[in-house]
């Protein structure tokens, strides 16, 4: 029954795809996993806000970041603060989620110019929420913002100092494919800009930024590292196909814009090359032997 669906949603609404010192690794995993068990499998968007605030004050607490009990003090989310804590880079993703769902909400449901003006800028902030989390995907996973420092050598007359107890900073975010959540983040601010100047018609803009979010999805299709995340992909580049013909149908037929191939920025296009030669290598490297009419032949 439907009481008991939203149980089972109810029971399983905390997990996420993280790695062991919590940094979100797979988007639309992530994604996808928060908005089927809360909600939207019913289309029930309100749910779906209601559990991303939720989500938002369980992390800031957990990470303590929480902005004021009695006085608002404002805390922004800052590349130190994720590469000390990489919980904090679900923040700005829920938040992006949280007003996402909110136009959703009033786009159905909205019976005035003013709910209309509501839901638009609502949207607007998850662009804005969207673009700072792919500006601090930038800036805290790419390998040169992170610097190796050395150890500090003991000097002879000092005294052995009992070794402190590091907290995990950045190395589950370097073994966990960073390019690859680069990749998931382009993808996820470009289609989130593509809704926004869709909404505004802005046709020609919201096609190139479809375009651009279709073509990242769809080579990380290729090249994911397990069939869920294949499939998750696949269907974002379909959820964007009727988009895409809507712009270009109110374009009159224009399909003057970049191909999908050059619709990327040059930097995510060679992350790309770069995730695609790294998922070769690995799959080279697992072959060990040939099967050929049931014998088994060791390659060497």
């Amino acid at each position: 029954t439907k009481d008991e669906e939203e149980e089972e949603e109810e029971e399983g609404e905390e997990e996420v795809v993280m790695d062991e010192t919590g940094a979100v690794v797979d988007i639309f995993l992530t994604i996808k996993q928060c908005q089927q068990r809360n909600g939207l499998r019913h289309d029930d968007y309100s749910r779906y806000a209601s559990y991303c605030t939720r989500r938002i004050h369980c992390v800031r607490k957990g990470t303590k970041t929480t902005q004021g009990k009695n006085k608002y003090h404002k805390k922004e989310i800052t590349t130190n603060g994720v590469l000390g804590e990489p919980r904090q880079l679900s923040i700005p993703l829920m938040c992006a989620e949280r007003c996402w769902a909110a136009w959703m909400t009033l786009r159905e449901g909205a019976e005035s110019s003013r709910q209309r003006f509501h839901g638009a800028k609502r949207l607007w902030r998850a662009v804005q929420h969207s673009t700072r989390l792919e500006q601090l995907c930038r800036e805290a996973y790419e390998p040169e913002s992170l610097p190796s420092k050395p150890e500090p050598v003991a000097q002879p007359d000092q005294k052995q100092q009992q070794p402190v107890k590091k907290t995990p900073t950045t190395k589950g975010v370097r073994v966990k494919g960073t390019k690859r959540v680069v990749l998931e983040v382009a993808a996820y601010a470009a289609w989130m800009r593509g809704n926004f100047e869709m909404e505004h018609r802005r046709w020609a803009t919201a096609r190139d930024a479809f375009q651009a979010s279709s073509s990242i999805c769809e080579q990380l299709a290729r090249v994911g590292p397990s069939k869920e995340f294949c499939e998750v992909c696949q269907e974002r580049v379909q959820e964007m196909v009727p988009k895409l013909r809507f712009c270009i149908h109110n374009l009159k037929g224009d399909t003057s814009s970049a191909s999908p191939a050059t619709a990327v920025a040059p930097e995510l296009q060679s992350m790309l090359d770069a995730v695609a030669e790294e998922a070769a290598k690995n799959q080279t490297s697992a072959v060990r032997d040939i099967n050929w009419r049931g014998r088994s032949v060791p390659l060497r």
